[in-house]
């Protein structure tokens, strides 16, 4: 089977209808729209391009973008990948933080102005959703919505969907592959944005979400205790957080836990083939590994290959 697994853009193809989400393990990602320097990713494109790779001017690039870090995303950037590479990577649950921002649904993460990181309206962040979707339209995208900061975003969230109900699954049913959440949206509605519709986020000891007060080796210490506690047909899908962050710099504090955190995860269940129903692993800085071996993890129980 692993020898077959050469597309982690379409991987749910491979599963068959009537699986639960409750009894697979689903690559994620923890603030997916909180993305280094979005801001300044175009007209760092640009220069790139133009300086074709000297080593001084990439060097001037990693400090033009820490110090863009510091002045743009504040503290709450937990991405270096865009939404696109994500979902090419294998990711399928998509955490998306929202507030307000002249009136229109911009992501954050945080609750102060100073912490909307990446600036990155919610509108660029569906579109490539979509686009994505249109091109694989065997996966579903498990979406949790929550309001961050500020007003009340129901009526521009609802809007949004409205204007593009063909990629969204509301129905509270929709607790399992088929074909009628393949190539859409389920919405996990974590602030009552859209009154209880899709799925239900996760309560109690089904969402492992410790990141404050703790080292390395305890925030890894939770992550393996949720996946362990996993058992078929479990009640509610499971969320097993491994973003963390301690120390007070621009994302660095989350990127040093993820640098330990991630390839530790990605060891144990290549050394733990039997962890099969452990839900929603959500990554900060997810790499291609990762989400290779929890995907493999996944086929290797449902796998119609």
């Amino acid at each position: 089977m692993d020898n077959d697994f050469t597309n982690a853009s379409n991987w749910m193809k491979h599963i068959p209808d009537g699986t639960n989400f409750r009894n697979m393990l689903i690559p994620g990602t923890h603030d997916s729209g909180a993305i280094a320097s979005y801001k300044s990713l175009n007209s760092l494109d640009t220069w790139d391009m133009a300086l074709n790779g000297n080593p001084l001017i990439r060097l001037g690039r990693a400090m033009y973008s820490f110090v863009t870090r510091v002045k743009d995303d504040g503290w709450g950037v937990a991405q270096n990948l865009t939404i696109t590479e994500q979902l090419n990577i294998g990711i399928r649950f998509m955490d998306i933080r929202l507030g307000l921002y002249d009136g229109k649904l911009y992501i954050y993460h945080g609750d102060d102005k100073d912490y909307r990181s990446s600036y990155q309206p919610f509108n660029d962040v569906a579109q490539e959703i979509y686009k994505f979707l249109d091109n694989n339209p065997t996966d579903t995208i498990l979406m949790s919505i929550k309001k961050e900061t500020g007003d009340d975003v129901s009526s521009q969230m609802k809007a949004h969907i409205d204007k593009n109900s063909k990629y969204w699954n509301l129905n509270s049913d929709a607790t399992q592959l088929s074909q009628d959440v393949r190539g859409k949206i389920i919405v996990m509605d974590r602030s009552d944005i859209l009154i209880k519709c899709g799925i239900g986020f996760p309560t109690g000891t089904y969402n492992q979400d410790v990141y404050e007060g703790l080292d390395i080796t305890t925030k890894e210490a939770y992550a393996i205790v949720s996946l362990d506690d996993s058992i078929e047909d479990q009640k509610e899908i499971r969320i097993n957080f491994l973003s963390a962050s301690g120390l007070p710099a621009p994302g660095m504090g989350i990127s040093l836990f993820s640098n330990d955190v991630n390839p530790y995860i990605e060891g144990y269940l290549a050394d733990n083939s039997h962890l099969k129903y452990a839900g929603i692993v959500a990554m900060d800085y997810p790499t291609t590994n990762l989400c290779n071996e929890i995907i493999k993890s996944t086929l290797r129980t449902h796998a119609q290959i």
